[in-house]
Order: structure tokens, then sequence, then C-alpha cells
């Protein structure tokens, strides 16, 4: 089984990987975080900025070669970022699809609170929202979905019998 977890940046897609990796006890989990297939070079720059919120930011063979090796290998794997459903090959290969929703003043509040990397200027701030909303959003083929409210507690349970009830192998 193949999971994908999309939003923008701070929405909780880490957290809500994490949350159902905790909670399939007896099951062979693996994650895999988009943000570590981002390019290590040649990456895509802005104002003299490196740009990580756009596609061709990221190693899609790469990615794509490690789901392919370790889905296999466990029971259920979960692709989680902000990019998750750009590419269509990928979401063909999705047992459930889970889009995590913020608003963009969450996002920003959020975003000017994450000093992982340092400050981000405001103009790069308003530079990922735009991203996301030109290549992040679940697009009219993916389907089904389950919408999830980043801004709240992610209700774990709740969600594991929303994937019992699709009754996709789960």
């Amino acid at each position: 089984m193949i999971i994908g977890i999309g939003g923008v940046s701070r929405s909780g897609k880490t957290t809500l990987a994490n949350q159902l990796s905790g909670k399939l006890k007896g099951k062979a989990i693996k994650i895999l975080h988009q943000d570590d297939f981002a390019l290590k070079s040649n990456l895509p720059m802005i104002r003299n900025h490196p740009d990580w919120e756009i596609p061709s930011s990221i190693d899609w063979p790469s990615w794509k070669s490690e789901i392919n090796r370790i889905r296999s290998q466990v029971d259920i794997l979960i692709l989680e970022g902000i990019f998750a459903f750009y590419d269509q090959s990928m979401n063909d290969t999705m047992s459930h699809r889970f889009f995590v929703s913020i608003t963009k003043e969450i996002f920003y509040k959020r975003k000017r609170n994450d000093l992982r990397w340092g400050r981000e200027p405001d103009w790069f701030i308003d530079h990922i929202w735009a991203s996301f909303v030109k290549y992040g959003q679940v697009g009219q083929c993916i389907d089904p979905y389950i919408l999830l409210n980043g801004e709240k507690p992610f209700n774990i349970e709740l969600i594991l019998q929303t994937m019992h009830s699709l009754n996709q192998g789960f």
C-alpha cells in the first residue's frame, strides 16, 4: 500500500505521516520525504536564492527509483511532500491520498516562525505560497482523496476508520 500526503510547507504533512506510522502497529512502514530528493546541485535559483519550491527542484528519477525499490520491502509506504500529487504516474500507485490544507494566513505565520534554514525573506515566503498554488494542488485526475484540516490536531482514529471504510487493502 502506498499513501500520499500533500500540502503546502508547514501544513502538517510530516506530522500526519509520523502519526499514521505510529498507529499502524504490526506493519512494516517506511516514510519517504520528498524534501530528501531535492537536487543537491544545479538547483534552480530565484533572486540568488535556492528555489526549493518548484517541481524542477526535485530529483524525480531518484525519487521514483527509491519508491520502486522500497515498495516491495514494506507493507505501507508513505510519500509526503509539497509536490506529492504533481506526477500522475506516482498518483496512480497510491492507495490513499491525503491533502493537508491550511489557510494562507496560517501558512505565513508558521513559515515566519520556521527558522530551520534561517529567516526567509518575505518575498520568498510569498513565492513559496504562489508555487504551492501553481504546482502543489490536488489535480482533477486525483480521485479519491481525503481533505484534512492542518490547522487542528489530526484525529488519527477517524482517519484510520476512513481508510478502512474505503476498503482499499487496509
